[in-house]
């Protein structure tokens, strides 16, 4: 197992994550991606504002329940978090 590092230029949310985990034949990895994908086409769209409140709305959700395989971090400062912050 090897852990990956993607981040968001739009919000700085950072995903940390693991290649292969023990075990898997799910396929898990692929579906992650599709949703970081996903995820950073919808942030180019949102305003500072928007890409706040998800990423306090995903906070709250990770505490509740965290994943698995994969850790996110958040950046409250990024530029791209800030009203007036470029994108």
């Amino acid at each position: 197992m090897s852990l990956q590092r993607e981040s968001c230029k739009h919000c700085g949310t950072v995903w940390v994550y693991e290649t292969q985990a023990a075990g898997d034949h799910t396929g898990w990895s692929g579906f992650l991606l599709k949703n970081m994908y996903t995820h950073w086409a919808l942030c180019e769209k949102r305003t500072p504002a928007e890409r706040c409140a998800w990423a306090k709305r995903q906070q709250k959700r990770l505490e509740r329940k965290p994943n698995d395989h994969t850790r996110l971090y958040f950046d409250f400062d990024y530029d791209g978090m800030k009203d007036g912050g470029s994108s």
